[in-house]
């Protein structure tokens, strides 16, 4: 990075818009306000941390378009992101650093000013659009009831998952936490970040969640339905195993060598369909019964 860019992400205080240095994210989504560990593996990556650190400043987050771009450049984020607060590091044996990050607020690419060793761009803040109102409210309880509804069904989602949505102190967090949370593809959790109108980032993680409850809901009746039909296989199973007990007990004895090969004889003689059916009806009669009806 270039002496004039250390001093503009230096001097961001004095400037309206900031000059952050800029963290390409292939698989994580940093909401604000919430803390997320986060690795890194790459050279660059990790001096920019160190750089961050040493200077105190805010880096910004940003999701790759495609998380397969080994040195995304600045074509391959996405333009609105987040600043972060990096609050702790750790290094590993294995050359990875692993750090605790603190997301503040929604950011946007205004332009990039620098990008070696990593990209910096000078982004802007942005404000949320938001109303108190009825809606908003009736959005609120309607989306704490599809959450609800989602604990009782997701096996991945804790009581301190639950307790911490309902203590939510306003919806733009609440929206962000749940989403965060959700088990939804990285695009959708994009796509929430990228709303800024409250309202409809609530309307889109409700439609979320109860698309995820319906999956959830056909999951388990699958489940429930292969679990009712192993059961029967079971039980047929085990009648069958009485009956040849029982069977042994009267001294009728196994007569299923019998069976294959009246069942042989039908096959090879290859009559016509309807007597071959007819025969087969008679067969399984026949298999049935005791041998003293027969």
């Amino acid at each position: 990075m270039t002496m004039d860019t250390k001093e503009k992400i230096n001097n961001n205080k004095k400037n309206s818009n900031q000059v952050v240095s800029i963290l390409p994210l292939k698989s994580n989504i940093v909401y604000p306000y919430l803390v997320v560990p986060l690795m890194i593996q790459d050279v660059e990556q990790t001096r920019l941390v160190d750089d961050a650190l040493m200077r105190g400043s805010r880096i910004g987050l940003f999701l790759q378009k495609d998380p397969n771009v080994e040195n995304p450049g600045t074509d391959d984020i996405y333009e609105i992101g987040t600043s972060g607060n990096i609050l702790k590091m750790l290094r590993f044996p294995d050359g990875s650093v692993r750090f605790l990050i603190q997301g503040l607020s929604r950011i946007k690419i205004k332009k990039f000013v620098s990008n070696t060793p990593y990209l910096a761009a000078e982004v802007e803040e942005l404000e949320e659009n938001t109303t108190d109102n009825v809606r908003m409210e009736a959005f609120q309880r309607n989306l704490m009831d599809a959450v609800k509804n989602l604990g009782l069904l997701a096996p991945y989602l804790t009581e301190e998952f639950h307790i911490s949505a309902v203590n939510q102190d306003a919806p733009s967090k609440l929206v962000d936490y749940v989403a965060s949370n959700l088990n939804i593809s990285i695009e959708q959790k994009q796509k929430i970040l990228q709303e800024l109108d409250i309202e409809k980032r609530m309307q889109n993680l409700y439609q979320m969640l109860q698309k995820e409850i319906e999956v959830l809901q056909l999951s388990q009746q699958i489940q429930e339905k292969a679990a009712s039909e192993l059961g029967k296989t079971q039980r047929d199973y085990i009648l069958r195993e009485q009956l040849k007990a029982i069977k042994k007990e009267l001294g009728h004895g196994d007569d299923s060598s019998e069976i294959g090969e009246f069942e042989r004889k039908i096959k090879e003689a290859k009559m016509p369909k309807f007597s071959e059916e007819a025969a087969r009806k008679e067969l399984d009669r026949l298999s049935h019964m005791a041998p003293s009806s027969a």
